[in-house]
């Protein structure tokens, strides 16, 4: 089946959002007003509303979720509560209704005009043929998985466009930025569309929508690739996009810590790039990172005083290093397997299987075996922007059914508190496809970072 509907749907519902709102959770009144709306059995239950928002918008709510936005519906005059049921204030739904109903031809347009110049690009570029529902189920698949974050949301896919051009992700993300240099029109459009997919995903986790403003009880451990490009490795961007993101967390107490086997990988690094510039082995680099070092001047003597100042740098990021992790034996899992895991499915080069099993490791250990599905619980996750890794990590460890995984991507977490802080960004969070053009082209990109000598590209 096309998701032609929820693609209109959340394009129409992100552009119904109320001027005046309280906090992120005001941000779904228009989504629960038109599900109830749309009801065909009056009276009503959160599982009902809760079919009804899969149905209507392709987002999988939890139940939790369910009851927290009926909640505010009620607060808002939207609904009453009559015998442990829930029954429509009329009146004051159908304004939403006649707002959704006046955006539907000039949405739909909208997304024509992108989808027939998807098809024109494949077929242009690609010399390739797709239809209508064929290209919107690319475009609706990529954004749920690049910006919502298959690890936030779960939503259920079924009956997949067929498999007619091979890496059809490849394609989408060629297409969004194409049309971010060539066409402001069709990307307003691309905009509101990954916007309001946010704003599904970020439903797709129920208590993370209450109203906590502090969260020491959390607690961040970056991966390589993000503090090298928080350092500036990776371009001035990414280390502005990852700077941006940390800069949130710190705002909300939140512990933002590098384990001292990551720092030992990002030291080892850096001496690796000192000892092959002093032996001019540029074929060891990758050559964007190359290109950088250059750019920026850093040579072998700027990188002896990024090493002896490594750890300040990280502090002055608000990170700190942890040494001296202690194990506790009976929580560990098996890491001789997820490493061997790692080496086996993970497709790209210069990673270290044993770094990133015994970090995951350290994560499992600190939860003690507690389920974690709230962010006032008190637990830790290993943020990395590797998107393979992440799904190593969900198939070593089984369905951990909607708790928080041990390790998510940097877009997931951004994702998640950017609604709870939305001033800190300009627009929209990391991943969201409105940055300047060199960025965009990295984060639209749908693998995993790969990285030469801990470098991403």
């Amino acid at each position: 089946m096309s998701n032609t509907k929820p693609l209109i749907n959340l394009a129409i519902l992100e552009t119904l959002k109320a001027e005046k709102t309280k906090d992120e959770i005001d941000l779904f009144v228009p989504y629960v007003a038109i599900s109830i709306n749309n009801l065909k059995n009056i009276p009503f239950t959160a599982v009902d509303i809760q079919g009804q928002l899969k149905n209507d918008f392709g987002i999988d709510a939890p139940i939790a979720a369910v009851d927290v936005l009926l909640t505010r519906s009620k607060k808002r005059d939207l609904i009453r509560i009559e015998n442990h049921v829930y029954f429509p204030v009329v009146e004051n739904i159908k304004p939403w209704k006649v707002q959704y109903d006046g955006r539907v031809d000039s949405v739909d347009e909208s997304i024509n005009n992108v989808v027939n110049a998807f098809i024109g690009f494949t077929k242009n570029k690609y010399g390739k043929d797709i239809g209508k529902d064929e290209a919107i189920d690319y475009l609706y698949e990529y954004l749920v998985e690049n910006i919502g974050d298959s690890a936030l949301i779960s939503i259920k896919k079924k009956n997949k466009a067929n498999n007619s051009i091979k890496n059809r992700k490849h394609l989408t993300a060629n297409f969004i930025a194409d049309s971010y240099f060539k066409s402001a029109g069709l990307w307003e459009c691309i905009e509101v569309v990954a916007r309001s997919i946010m704003l599904g995903s970020y439903l797709g986790y129920a208590n993370q929508i209450a109203g906590k403003k502090k969260y020491e009880n959390i607690t961040v451990y970056l991966d390589t690739p993000i503090v090298l490009g928080m350092l500036g490795y990776s371009g001035e961007n990414k280390a502005t996009t990852l700077t941006e993101m940390i800069n949130m967390l710190v705002s909300y107490d939140v512990n933002v810590v590098v384990f001292d086997i990551t720092f030992r990988e990002v030291e080892g690094i850096l001496l690796a790039w000192k000892s092959d510039l002093a032996e001019r082995k540029y074929d060891r680099f990758n050559p964007k990172t190359l290109d950088l070092l250059k750019h920026k001047g850093i040579d072998q003597a700027a990188l002896d005083t990024h090493i002896s100042l490594l750890e300040k740098r990280i502090e002055d990021h608000g990170a700190t290093v942890k040494r001296g992790f202690k194990l506790r034996d009976q929580y560990n899992c098996n890491v001789s397997a997820l490493e061997q895991k790692i080496k086996d499915e993970f497709h790209g080069k210069w990673v270290d299987p044993r770094h990133d099993a015994d970090a995951l490791n350290r994560i499992v250990n600190t939860r003690k075996d507690e389920r974690i599905t709230k962010l006032s619980q008190e637990f830790s996750v290993f943020v990395t922007p590797n998107v393979a890794l992440v799904n190593i990590g969900a198939d070593f460890f089984g369905d951990l059914d909607r708790s928080i995984p041990y390790v998510v991507t940097d877009k997931w977490l951004t994702t998640m508190f950017w609604f709870k802080h939305p001033e800190i960004f300009k627009d929209l969070p990391t991943g969201c496809l409105s940055r300047v053009p060199t960025e965009l082209c990295s984060l639209i990109m749908v693998s995993g970072i790969s990285f030469q000598r801990g470098l991403s590209h």
